[in-house]
């Protein structure tokens, strides 16, 4: 995995419909997640759920670069849009059309994508949109289309919308796993609203022609608002699936949901589900719930909720409970925590799934997390079954897994620590992580700082692989000046089967020290010139195949620099090189890329160059490869820093 490129989010989606978002958040590094590179493992500062509050699955959608050590490929892009509206002469707020085009090398079969796109907005009234796009691989073509249409009477009292895709049997996106070849969809809405009352009405249908399943929705409700603080929402639905590789099910229920604040401190719920009529089996099971908000002080608030499902053959039934408290303590101080027990009991079309969750601030300086979760059956459920959130369908294997974490930064104190550790026991893949970071500051001119990282990877198919790390570094920066910053750093590894291969083999144990200095000089405010120099030794055992051990033995000196003008407060230019001896066999390895960088926004940096030479090393090359890149980044936008300790702490 290349460092920097990783976006991770949190999408939460539609438990009857997967392939729609209801929400999505995206993740930040340092702050929401921490990383490790080598092993590919990430570690959430924050529980991760299997699902939310009303069973909706939650999905962690991360994407990145990697660097597999193949032959170099070209992967590039375009967009472009065109706003018409000035040409055509409509009564309309905006008519875009646009075209997007992708091309990527592939070792057997080029990749293409053509597509094009119209979009015309009326705000207020009338919102349509249209987009074609065609796929090529190899002998595999295929074409995908969608439109939607939404129009509104009345100043919105009456809203009606239509939505239609078909993706044709050969049509991929690698982009949108969403889009699965043979998927039609089709989606009908509309409402009715007059004073407090309005009346919805909905209907969708999906086919997922390769999977051999169909699926189709239909509700009709009615939203009343009788005083200010009750709200009604009724409705009955049918819910059908179908295919040959499922067993036909139609279920048709009604629905209740039910909203009271008799007070600005209490808000009371409830909800349930009643079949009218059920044919197969019940993948929209009965439910009933309630819960309630209770504000005991300005402050402190009271959480819980309660719901239950009941399945009327063999299944079983399973309950979720919530209960949870928020208190704010004080200036800049919150404490809360909750409790989540979710679980099916048995049966071939239920997981059962228990979790625990909590995040505890103890103070404005001290927060604990931990996480407790378990998941069993996910495999052996139907794919019709919205447990599996089809068209995501993957591997399910059983687990088990906790972690805790403890950060420790006070603002006003020369020190900082944070710890994480995670546990994970499964069927096809078990990890183990715990890291330990910290730093001192000996005032502004001196500092110590320290991680520590153990990890361990066990996959189905795979030798373990583990990583025991130690890194430490020493700040300094002289007493009258901030423009000089210079490090020296420790490091040891010992890996068993590395992760990606080590620097002597690629199974069996390799350990390295590596020994290096840094300096980073700042004579001008758009002027940054690094430099740095480094020592490595690495020793790995190797068996042969007729079982004769040998023990491997390489010295590296590795030396590097950096500079970067600051051309405009949006435009840099920059430039690298980067120069690696082996002294047992003389053999010398470089690279270096002149580069533009382009800040369109405030901490956003996207830089393209052209990286020359052939050096391919685990520890001092680039992992993007050689060649044409383009990288995509968060920019430190500050410029001043009061310690040593500040200035490396990001850089470390």
């Amino acid at each position: 995995m290349l460092p920097g490129t990783e976006y991770l989010r949190i999408e939460t989606r539609d438990l009857q419909n997967p392939e729609r978002a209801v929400a999505t958040q995206a993740l930040i590094r340092f702050v929401d997640y921490q990383i490790d590179y080598v092993g590919g493992v990430v570690l959430f500062k924050q529980p991760i759920p299997a699902a939310d509050a009303s069973g909706n699955p939650v999905f962690i959608v991360a994407t990145f670069e990697a660097a597999a050590g193949g032959e170099q490929r070209l992967v590039a892009g375009a967009r472009a849009a065109l706003d018409v509206t000035p040409l055509v002469g409509l009564r309309v707020d905006s008519l875009r059309i646009g075209v997007t085009a992708v091309s990527a090398e592939q070792a057997i079969n080029r990749y293409r994508l053509v597509g094009g796109d119209v979009r015309l907005f009326r705000l207020g009234t009338l919102d349509v949109s249209a987009e074609v796009a065609y796929a090529e691989q190899g002998d595999s073509t295929g074409i995908a289309a969608s439109g939607k249409a939404s129009y509104g009477l009345f100043g919105g009292a009456v809203t009606v919308g239509a939505a239609y895709m078909r993706v044709g049997r050969e049509f991929t996106n690698p982009s949108n796993v969403a889009l699965q070849p043979g998927l039609t969809e089709e989606n009908l809405k509309g409402a009715f609203r007059l004073g407090g009352t309005e009346l919805r009405a909905e209907h969708a249908y999906q086919e997922f022609e390769l999977q051999g399943v169909s699926r189709e929705h239909t509700r009709v409700g009615l939203v009343q608002t009788v005083t200010p603080a009750v709200h009604l929402d009724a409705g009955v639905t049918n819910d059908q699936v179908g295919g040959g590789s499922v067993t036909p099910s139609e279920v048709t229920a009604s629905e209740l949901t039910a909203k009271w604040q008799p007070s600005p401190k209490l808000q009371i719920w409830g909800q349930g589900r009643r079949h009218l009529s059920l044919s197969g089996p019940d993948v929209s099971p009965e439910l009933w719930g309630f819960g309630a908000t209770y504000r005991v002080a300005p402050a402190v608030a009271l959480e819980a909720s309660q719901r239950y499902v009941s399945r009327p053959d063999s299944q079983g039934a399973y309950s979720v409970s919530n209960l949870g408290v928020r208190a704010d303590l004080g200036r800049a101080t919150q404490a809360w925590g909750s409790y989540q027990l979710s679980g099916g009991v048995s049966g071939v079309g239920n997981a059962a799934i228990v979790g625990l969750r909590n995040r505890l601030q103890l103070s404005s300086d001290l927060t604990v997390n931990v996480l407790f979760e378990r998941r069993v059956g996910l495999g052996a459920a139907s794919i019709a079954d919205p447990v599996r959130a089809l068209p995501f369908l993957q591997t399910e294997g059983d687990y088990w897994s906790a972690a805790a974490g403890l950060e420790l930064l006070p603002k006003a104190a020369p020190y900082r620590l944070s710890a994480r550790a995670e546990y994970k026991d499964g069927t096809l893949q078990s990890t183990r992580l715990a890291n330990l970071a910290g730093d001192i500051a000996f005032g502004a001119s001196l500092a110590v700082l320290s991680r520590q990282e153990f990890s361990q990877r066990a996959q189905l198919g795979a030798p373990l692989s583990r990583r025991l790390s130690s890194l430490w570094g020493l700040a300094f920066r002289p007493a009258w000046s901030d423009r000089v910053n210079m490090l020296a750093k420790f490091q040891w590894t010992d890996d068993r089967n590395p992760f990606g291969g080590g620097v002597l083999v690629s199974q069996g144990a390799e350990r390295k020290l590596i020994g290096a200095a840094e300096v980073i000089w700042t004579p001008l405010p758009s002027l940054e010139l690094a430099s740095r120099y480094a020592v490595r030794r690495a020793q790995a055992d190797r068996v042969y195949a007729d079982g004769t051990p040998q023990t491997l033995t390489a010295w590296a000196d590795y030396i590097g620099g950096r500079m970067n003008v600051d051309v405009t407060p949006w435009l840099s230019v920059r430039s690298d090189g980067r120069l690696v001896v082996e002294r047992t066999t003389g053999a010398t390895a470089w690279d270096g890329s002149p580069s533009l960088v382009l800040r369109p926004v405030n901490g956003l940096e996207v830089a393209t160059g052209y990286r020359f030479g052939n050096l391919n090393d685990p520890d001092f090359s680039v992992r993007g490869g050689h060649g044409l890149f383009v990288t995509l980044s968060a920019a430190l936008t500050e410029k001043l820093f009061p310690t040593a300790a500040a200035f490396w702490r990001p850089r470390f």
